[in-house]
């Protein structure tokens, strides 16, 4: 409520949240993705930047980071440092990520630093998450396992934290999406975005 009646009094306002995309790096092609069809050189964001300018933003007033992007936050070197110096700065972190390089040392962090995570998984059986993803069919068991190892840090931390899957409904994934539900129902939600064929 404060930054709209400062909006009103003078006419602009600093945002309140922030996406940023540590890098353009993915381990993954999916059909869907810009970075797909796209020749992206490897570009990480400088770590000590970030942790720079995090004063920066709290001065601004930024409640909230989402770390997402372009590519796969979680490729970048050191996303895990980031995200501990944002929350250590009394700001709310969030994560999108396919999940696939997820560890069970990093879910531990990750359940502490984070507010929330989104994993996409973009298909309900190994063979059309292999084909959607561009990469090879036990990556979907990879992904699961991933999911499960971070539910589990999330009981054992009892931390205020919330892990949902995410989905983009396609034609190669449609009779899919109720198997695929019932496989995750056990995360805080499941959410599908839609895209037009």
């Amino acid at each position: 409520m404060d930054r709209l009646v400062e909006w009103k009094k003078n006419g602009h306002i600093m945002p309140l949240h922030l996406s940023f995309g540590p890098t353009k790096t993915c381990n993954l092609s999916c059909v869907f993705c810009s970075y797909k069809y796209k020749k992206f050189a490897p570009v990480f964001f400088p770590t000590q930047r970030f942790i720079g300018l995090l004063d920066e933003l709290k001065i601004c007033g930024i409640k909230s980071i989402f770390f997402a992007g372009d590519g796969e936050p979680l490729a970048h070197p050191d996303c895990l440092q980031m995200i501990h110096a944002a929350k250590n700065k009394g700001i709310d972190v969030a994560l999108n990520t396919n999940g696939l390089l997820i560890t069970p040392e990093m879910a531990s962090n990750l359940v502490k630093d984070l507010s929330w995570m989104r994993i996409s998984l973009n298909a309900g059986h190994p063979k059309s998450y292999a084909s959607i993803h561009s990469t090879s069919e036990d990556s979907f068991s990879r992904v699961l396992a991933n999911i499960r190892t971070v539910a589990q840090q999330r009981k054992c931390a009892h931390h205020e934290f919330t892990l949902g899957v995410q989905c983009i409904l396609l034609a190669e994934n449609i009779s899919e999406i109720h198997h695929l539900a019932q496989m995750v129902k056990d995360v805080s939600y499941f959410k599908k975005l839609i895209q037009s064929a």
